[in-house]
């Protein structure tokens, strides 16, 4: 039996939102229904270190990385052989990690900008945390990534902070959707799992001909399609 493995805990409440995801993707594309029909996943809720701000992230890597691969290794333990990331910034540290053999990571990043192209989509705006963002985590030789400015990543790792903390606030979705007015792109990534939770309680108004894309969504449903071929 194949089993699901996710590494969770950035934050808590994305890693649920995902988990959320992944058992709605087996009800409306497998039509799952019974108990036995769900995947067997192991999900580890692992309390990462701070990593928002590229400094933070920076001086705190060498923790993040022992934390990430005692990660990785507990799920390969726990016979895995799909790994999921249920964070965009942990991504940030995958160079650096060591990947057991026959265990297949599925990168957010990589399937995001992937279905972006495969819209037909040329341009996109990256909503993300510093990190992220600094680190150029999102990039791609036939989609051009679009970055805010400095100005404008401060008030996202505001916003990010706040949904950390619950406090999930329409104004803050209206100042999103602000930001994102100023551009002329095609698409907007949702490149911080955080995101997708303001966007699900308060949705981003902007003009329809924007392809909004959840990188969270689009993990969840790779994740499924693939447990789903290897059954």
């Amino acid at each position: 039996m194949k089993t699901i493995g996710i590494v969770g805990g950035a934050g808590p409440m994305a890693s649920c939102y995902f988990y959320q995801l992944l058992i709605q993707e087996c009800q409306q594309q497998y039509n799952c229904a019974a108990d036995s029909d769900f995947p067997l996943m192991t999900i580890i809720n692992y309390p990462f270190a701070d990593m928002l701000t590229a400094e933070n992230c920076r001086n705190n890597r060498p923790i993040l990385v022992k934390q990430l691969q005692t990660c990785i290794d507990h799920l390969a333990a726990q016979g895995a052989s799909i790994i999921a990331i249920a964070c965009n910034t942990l991504h940030t540290i995958l160079p650096n990690i060591v990947i057991p053999v026959g265990i297949e990571l599925v990168h957010i990043a990589r399937i995001t900008v992937n279905k972006a192209i495969s819209l037909k989509c040329r341009s996109g705006l990256i909503l993300a945390t510093s990190t992220t963002i600094a680190l150029r985590l999102y990039q791609a030789q036939e989609f051009v990534c679009i970055y805010p400015t400095a100005k404008e990543q401060t008030i996202i790792d505001r916003i990010i902070k706040k949904i950390l903390h619950d406090d999930i606030d329409e104004k803050d979705s209206i100042q999103l959707g602000a930001i994102i007015s100023r551009y002329t792109v095609d698409s907007v990534i949702l490149g911080c799992t955080e995101l997708p939770l303001l966007h699900k309680q308060h949705p981003l108004k902007i003009a329809q001909s924007i392809a909004i894309l959840d990188s969270s969504a689009l993990l969840a449903a790779c994740i499924i399609q693939k447990w789903h071929s290897q059954k």
